[in-house]
């Protein structure tokens, strides 16, 4: 989960077998709301592609990752049949605390996001739709751990037609290589502003200051 301010909307972050990244504005960091992302995953894949993709999720151990049972088993009527579920054939494990190169992939990978969500920026400004512009981009950006392929086309390609579809209905699209931008100005004029004052916080500038820099 990636906090913009405190009290703010979070980002949940995925990182598909260690390649492609995923990542879902919500206002709260809680275990109903992660619920709710997978079983929108597992709606939108379908449960063939769904095991193909996530064999085992890997969390740390925040409070938002606290209800195994929800992620591994599906509750497709919570209201009519409470008692069926289905196995969505993924198990989930945690990582142990303090050990973030359990899952080096996912925090290489928030260095790239950083540098459109800068650290200190609120993401209440966000919507879905920008959250989607800004993983169009990240994902349309070569990787040399890729051999120089782009996310989205080494998603393609492994999963073809399927995934595309997959991908589409997630808002998720493949950029241009000349159109495709790391920076805050993806998001406008005002993010752009908002990513400013937290480069400035983040260099000792007081707010007073920054303020003062405006007028």
């Amino acid at each position: 989960t990636v906090i913009g301010s405190i009290s703010g909307k979070v980002l949940f972050t995925f990182m598909i077998r260690g390649k492609f990244p995923l990542a879902f504005l919500r206002d709260a960091k809680t275990s109903q709301t992660f619920t709710r992302i997978i079983n929108m995953l597992w709606e939108n894949a379908g449960p063939s592609l769904f095991r193909k993709m996530f064999h085992c999720i890997l969390p740390d151990n925040g409070p938002e990752f606290s209800d195994p049972n929800a992620i591994e088993k599906y509750r497709p009527d919570p209201v009519h049949n409470p008692c069926k579920r289905v196995s969505r054939g993924v198990r989930m494990f945690y990582c142990n605390p303090y050990c973030s190169s359990q899952k080096p992939h996912i925090e290489r990978f928030h260095l790239d996001l950083r540098r459109i969500l800068q650290k200190g920026t609120s993401f209440n400004m966000l919507s879905q739709e920008g959250v989607n512009l800004v993983f169009s981009n990240l994902n349309s950006y070569p990787r040399e751990s890729l051999n120089g392929m782009t996310p989205y086309d080494k998603f393609v390609a492994e999963y073809g037609q399927e995934g595309r579809d997959f991908l589409d209905s997630l808002g998720i699209k493949r950029i241009p290589a000349a159109q495709v931008t790391l920076h805050p100005f993806l998001l406008g004029q005002n993010f752009q502003r908002a990513a400013d004052k937290a480069i400035l916080r983040k260099n000792g500038v007081t707010d007073k200051k920054i303020n003062s820099i405006e007028k």
